[in-house]
């Protein structure tokens, strides 16, 4: 069995060593642990399985203990502490709480968050000027993030600090044009409202009016 880890661990057999962010975000991850696992160590599956209690999801504590004896084996092997890891910074999880994890093999260390954070955000940025290319409506909202920092050892080189920052966000519209077509209520609202004589630029105008509304209501 150990021969078995150090192999899954050591030559990129594993699923875990998947990195890459639509893998990780698409990808059922724990299931395709759990196939691994069986398929490669049957024996650690079935042990596990008669250990654990079945409170909780038995399935998944199986899969997080599988991932955490790779990881403490081979950093590299770090698919599911990348998913842990984003899920802990979506919860505002701080620094020490990683650390920590880290040390249990469940997350990744805080250097890495920073790299994963900045990979994220690259990786949204082309994922949503390519839904901006195949015609997404949407709309682009921003705000001032300003922070003042005060320091109790106040020096010529440690003083008290101002940060601004500028957060922004994407959302896509509730309501896009072939919503007026397929959404049975906006089909009957029109239907029902409409002018009967109102010509096709004003039934275009009427649904970019409507569209407004739901969308930024």
């Amino acid at each position: 069995m150990v021969a078995a880890f150090s192999v899954m661990s050591s030559n990129q057999m594993s699923i875990l060593y998947q990195k890459s962010h639509d893998t990780l975000a698409e990808h059922p991850m724990f299931e395709a642990a759990y196939n691994e696992l069986e398929i490669n160590i049957p024996f650690f599956l079935r042990l596990m399985e008669a250990i654990i209690g079945n409170s909780g999801n038995k399935r998944a504590t199986i899969v997080m203990i599988y991932s955490m004896i790779l990881n403490s084996r081979n950093n590299k092997v770090s698919a599911i502490q990348r998913v842990i890891t984003t899920l802990a910074v979506r919860c505002h999880a701080d620094n020490m709480l990683l650390s920590r994890l880290n040390k249990l093999h469940i997350t990744m260390s805080v250097v890495s968050k920073g790299n994963i954070i900045t990979e994220w955000g690259d990786n949204y940025g082309k994922r949503l000027k390519k839904s901006i290319a195949d015609g997404n409506d949407g709309k682009l909202n921003g705000d001032n993030v300003d922070i003042f920092v005060t320091t109790n050892d106040i020096r010529m080189t440690n003083r008290s600090k101002d940060y601004h920052f500028f957060a922004t966000d994407f959302t896509p519209l509730k309501v896009t044009p072939e919503d007026f077509m397929k959404n049975e209520y906006l089909v009957t609202y029109l239907e029902n409202e409409r002018d009967p004589n109102i010509t096709q630029e004003g039934l275009c105008q009427m649904q970019v009016y409507l569209k407004t509304i739901l969308n930024f209501w």
